[in-house]
């Protein structure tokens, strides 16, 4: 039977923390569109058995920032930032993805509210022309930390986002 593993912290209320793939433009929508999500995975677990739960979340968002690429790939008027949304979700919304790409990957069966958001990881300035590189090169990969920002922080990023074009 597929189960999905959930962080300690999490684990009492039936939650999951996820990572979101998104663009810039996710973080002016009201709330974010159902879509493949990245998670701490019981296939994750087995894939790296001797990982402690930062080591596991740390590969699940990076899945979702090659998620994000994807979605880049897809919206060249897009700013070429990745952008990853961390958020704790019920369970409930939360499925198997047939023939999975990664092992962290699920399906998201309903919208996330920016009131289940944790934080937002996004690319530095200075990844820009990586990230527009491999944009345009499907083989590249961008080999860059995303920058961590709270949950309060999302508008004025999106601002800087946008006016950075």
């Amino acid at each position: 039977m597929w189960s999905i593993a959930r962080t300690p912290q999490l684990r009492q209320t039936g939650c999951m923390r996820i990572y979101l793939p998104a663009t810039a433009a996710d973080l002016r929508a009201a709330e974010l569109s159902p879509r493949y999500a990245h998670a701490v995975t019981d296939a994750l677990r087995a894939e790296y058995p001797d990982a402690d739960i930062d080591v596991l979340e740390f590969h699940a968002q990076s899945n979702a920032a090659l998620g994000s690429l994807h979605l880049l790939r897809h919206d060249l008027d897009a700013p070429p930032v990745r952008v990853v949304v961390a958020a704790d979700v019920p369970d409930a919304l939360l499925g198997k993805v047939a023939d999975p790409p990664v092992a962290s990957a699920l399906a998201l069966s309903e919208p996330v509210t920016w009131r289940d958001v944790v934080c937002v990881f996004a690319d530095e300035d200075t990844a820009r022309p990586l990230v527009e590189q491999a944009r345009v090169e499907a083989t590249k990969a961008v080999d860059a930390d995303l920058l961590w920002y709270d949950r309060s922080e999302v508008e004025a990023l999106a601002d800087s986002l946008f006016s950075e074009r």
